[in-house]
């Protein structure tokens, strides 16, 4: 094979590669997914939540878009195709805090809305008292061994003790 047929089956290869990257990125574009993106945060300390429950539902029947976590900074970033009614509910949630529910009415002239940070507040629920009362056995037997408790005898005093 001569150098210049090397040469053409070079540059067919990489002009066919360059095709196929256009073609995957304008099809990438056109997906019509958004990015939401924000952080959460701790409202009395301002402290990242690391690991909160992330969720987008679409609006009126609560239909899971999709869901994620945020990372150790308490950020987050979901994408999600917007459904025809344009209304989204945003759920955070996590152990220890209050729910957070938000309302997003998606713009056409916004692919990525920043929804900023998020507060959740700690919740606090106070409990009832438990007490837990456990008492011995009288009497225990282990194999051919017979164990009494003495704690637990019960003896009437005597007639010389009056």
């Amino acid at each position: 094979m001569s150098i210049d047929r090397r040469i053409y089956s070079f540059q067919y290869r990489l002009i066919t590669c360059y095709v196929l990257l256009l073609i995957s990125l304008t099809v990438f574009a056109q997906s019509g997914k958004e990015r939401f993106s924000g952080r959460v945060i701790d409202t009395e300390t301002n402290q990242p939540v690391p690991f909160a429950t992330v969720r987008l539902l679409a609006l009126p029947d609560s239909i899971l878009l999709v869901g994620g976590a945020t990372d150790i900074q308490g950020k987050f970033q979901l994408a999600v195709t917007i459904p025809k009614s344009k209304s989204i509910l945003l759920h955070i949630s996590y152990i220890g805090y209050t729910s957070v529910y938000r309302t997003i009415s998606v713009s056409a002239n916004n692919k990525t809305p920043t929804l900023g940070n998020i507060s959740l507040s700690p919740e606090s629920i106070s409990l009832n008292e438990t007490v837990v009362v456990g008492q011995a056995p009288m009497v225990v037997t282990e194999g051919d061994t017979t164990v009494f408790n003495a704690c637990l005898l019960y003896t009437s005093p005597s007639p010389r003790d009056s």
